[in-house]
């Protein structure tokens, strides 16, 4: 999969039709039968990597030729509908046709509405399948150990797993029951109990991923940066979450892309060691880092009990797999919420499709150079679906990174709004914000730089080729097929635009990027030098006695993106409030106002770096931090009266 000159892909190689063989044994039942593993299955057909390959996401389509049904015009129990009704259920025309019978019992009824039927005189269907028997599997081809890219992607591979259910069920308890929809799952070995579902997934399976959220696949969230990657001549190369838990990065920048929901703790020790090392991430993703899994059989075997759901005691013969955040005494391992990695935690849940909006105050931040965005007039609004279909939010629990700080704002209504640990949801209102900062690093050495998209759907900006949910605003539910996106077929330019920027300020450049965008020099000499922090501060009494302390910062080279303030020597921060055209250049705050976790201290070097609090004279210490928008930050603890 790749850009192709809009064609989206190439094809390698068609391997040889095979000749019949005995059918593959049943496959072999896993967690009480809730799912299966088909690592029994004998290999009849191989396709090597050991030659030279190019890195990248591929896919297979396997696909069955020996049953008539399978073939164009062919009609019966064999044919794959794509989630499209054989049979009307409720529809104003029902009995209205003498042609058909449209009972239940009746086999061939109403089978007009399959994607591959090809009798055109009936339904002048354009696009029927031409072989209607078959399914996907997705791979990658990860570069050679001795190539060196500079953007390294990281598939959601979990994601794909825990949404599969083919041999029985999911993950979140889905079952697949239509073996036509879901590339011929067998038939359940048993009854499922409402509330079941499975607790391990295997990697030893066919991916049936069309019957259920299929948006959450590669080809609904991932390959919009892929294409746009590749089109524009990046050095990349690609793995999956588990590969780089095992292997690194091994690259300038790391890409968390699609629906990321599913970590190991491997994956999450590499990809914090690689930032804290100096390299940098975007979190081109939504919901990442959420659930903990643990793998074993070398990551064929995915283990996600969602411990979180049980409230379940004493599994310590096995690795906790609930949500990351869970601080609770049933996780019986160590809380350790994403956002102290991503910037950002997941709160907001499925089929939201909102318009991104960058106000006039993030119009100087160097992300949105050569943009609408910048010349300062006014609110961007962009077409609904960058925002989607699940949100990241930011909040303030003694996890959030130093200096992280909005580069845009979106207030969402009437969303699923998550209210615990990872269980229960009501509807609410959320504010999401495309997130940045600098990992203050290991041993005194400068880390890396940290983007939070907060949305799945970033890449939909990026590129307008992608599958859909069948919820998305503006699109025919009954088109389940992958498509041109109907608000933004080519992209949003400044979305492009944007992404091109910030990877040229993480040192990744395009080979051959599109003609409307803009490289410019503003990455070469790196902004290393941290803002300044005013000496003195102004104590204003408000009315109620309420006191506000207020303050200035400046920067060279770019702009104060971003002030916070402690008032216990460096271990509990809130933000102040910017009021500088956008920026922080001056900054007000409130006395006592930290709404954080209270009995948490917060991540980073606050302690160390805000030592005095109070001295022998009777005199107070705040402590200020600014940030500017490369990330860098300066702390100063200032006297009060």
């Amino acid at each position: 999969m790749g850009w192709y000159d809009g064609l989206g892909a190439r094809l390698i190689e068609v391997l040889k039709p095979l000749p019949s063989s005995a059918p593959q044994p049943p496959c072999t039942p896993l967690d009480s039968g809730k799912t299966v593993d088909c690592s029994n299955w004998s290999v009849n057909a191989i396709w090597s990597t050991t030659s030279p390959r190019v890195t990248g996401v591929y896919i297979g389509r396997l696909v069955r030729h020996d049953d008539p049904t399978c073939t164009k015009g062919g009609v019966g129990p064999g044919l794959r509908t794509d989630l499209s009704d054989t049979i009307v259920t409720s529809h104003h025309m029902k009995g209205r046709s003498k042609q058909y019978d449209y009972s239940r019992n009746n086999e061939t009824a109403w089978n007009t509405g399959a994607y591959g039927i090809a009798d055109q005189s009936i339904v002048g269907h354009k696009n029927s399948l031409l072989n209607p028997c078959g399914s996907h599997t997705y791979f990658v081809v990860r570069p050679g150990s001795c190539d060196v890219v500079d953007v390294k992607v990281q598939t959601s591979e979990g994601t794909w797993n825990a949404y599969n259910c083919w041999g029985g069920l999911n993950t979140y308890g889905y079952e697949c029951s239509d073996w036509g929809a879901n590339a011929g799952s067998p038939p359940p070995p048993r009854k499922y109990e409402e509330g079941e579902r499975a607790g391990i997934a295997s990697a030893n399976r066919p991916l049936a991923t069309r019957g259920y959220r299929s948006v959450n696949m590669f080809l609904g969230q991932e390959i919009g940066m892929v294409r746009w990657l590749e089109r524009n001549g990046y050095n990349v190369g690609y793995d999956s979450g588990y590969g780089v838990g095992v292997r690194g990065v091994g690259a300038k920048v790391l890409v968390s892309n699609g629906h990321d929901e599913y970590w190991g703790n491997e994956q999450r020790r590499e990809v914090e060691r690689f930032r804290d090392g100096g390299g940098n991430v975007v979190f081109n993703s939504c919901n990442e880092v959420f659930w903990k899994v643990a793998y074993r059989e070398g990551g064929r075997i995915m283990e996600s009990f969602k411990d979180t759901h049980e409230n379940e005691f004493g599994k310590e013969d096995r690795e906790w797999t609930g949500t990351w955040r869970d601080g609770r005494n049933v996780n019986w391992e160590e809380a350790r919420p994403e956002n102290e990695l991503t910037g950002v935690l997941f709160m907001v849940n499925a089929w939201v499709n909102e318009p991104l909006k960058i106000g006039a105050e993030f119009s100087k931040h160097r992300i949105w150079r050569h943009t609408a965005v910048s010349d300062g007039s006014g609110e961007v609004v962009y077409p609904p679906g960058i925002l989607g279909h699940e949100l990241d939010v930011d909040v303030n629990n003694g996890y959030r990174p130093p200096g992280l700080h909005h580069i845009s704002k979106t207030s969402v209504e009437h969303c699923q709004v998550l209210l615990d640990e990872g269980s229960t949801f009501s509807t609410g209102t959320a504010s999401h914000a495309i997130t940045f900062y600098k990992a203050e690093g290991r041993s005194g050495r400068g880390g890396g730089k940290v983007v939070g998209m907060g949305t799945c759907q970033w890449n939909w900006g990026l590129d307008g080729f992608h599958d859909v949910g069948g919820k998305e605003i503006g699109k025919n539910v009954y088109s389940l097929r992958v498509g041109l996106d109907a608000y933004r077929p080519k992209g949003e330019r400044d979305i492009q635009q944007a992404t091109l920027n910030l990877l040229l300020d993480m040192g990744a450049r395009p080979g051959t990027q599109q003609s409307n965008l803009v490289v410019d020099d503003m990455s070469e000499g790196e902004d290393v030098v941290e803002p300044k922090v005013g000496e003195t501060v102004t104590i204003v009494e408000g009315e109620g006695g309420v006191i506000t302390y207020k303050g200035v910062a400046t920067d060279v080279g770019g702009i104060v993106a971003g002030v916070e303030v402690s008032e216990d020597g460096g271990c509990k921060w809130d933000r102040a409030k910017c009021g500088d055209g956008g920026t922080c250049g001056s900054w007000a705050f409130v006395k006592g106002s930290y709404k954080g976790t209270p009995e948490r201290c917060g991540v980073g070097e606050g302690r160390r770096r805000c030592a005095n609090t109070s001295s022998s004279d009777g005199d107070a210490f705040i402590c200020v931090r600014a940030v500017d928008d490369s990330g860098n930050l300066a702390y100063r603890s200032i006297k009060i009266a």
